[in-house]
């Protein structure tokens, strides 16, 4: 095992084990955001919203390298898959009384800035991802 720094963080048996979460994490939004599982609901928006805090978190906080998106059109789609259900014209049913801001249409366009920024910082770690990849492929021409 190697260490590249003090911090509990920097070796290479947490580095794979961030990597694990982070994929989890990765597959877990992709799963929510099947055409089969999207639905106007509150728990469904609660599901997809939880995971991203998290990815945000782990960058935020620097565990890890942080979050890595492979692809910006990733985090775009997300983006488009959960404003769609959220800019929706829907209340849920009169059955569902857990107390969710996201059932009232007045809370949902009132906070969608909140929400877009969110995927905004989604879609620039996506961004810095792929040009400090694009950056390590070049090569020097003399």
């Amino acid at each position: 095992m190697a260490r590249s720094g003090d911090t509990i963080y920097e070796d290479d048996s947490a580095a794979a084990q961030f990597a694990v979460i982070s994929n989890l994490l990765e597959r877990e939004i992709n799963y929510w955001c099947l055409p089969e599982k999207i639905t106007n609901h509150p728990g469904w928006l609660a599901q997809v919203l939880a995971v991203v805090e998290v990815m945000l978190l782990f960058e935020i906080h620097g565990i890890g390298s942080s979050v890595y998106l492979e692809e910006p059109q990733t985090a775009m789609r997300w983006r488009e898959t959960i404003l769609h259900v959220w800019d929706g014209d829907w209340k849920p049913d009169d059955y569902y009384v857990y107390p969710y801001p996201y059932n009232e249409p007045d809370y949902r366009k009132h906070n969608r800035s909140v929400i877009v920024s969110l995927f905004d910082r989604l879609e620039g770690i996506a961004k810095h991802w792929k040009e400090l990849d694009t950056s390590d492929n070049r090569i020097e021409r003399k």
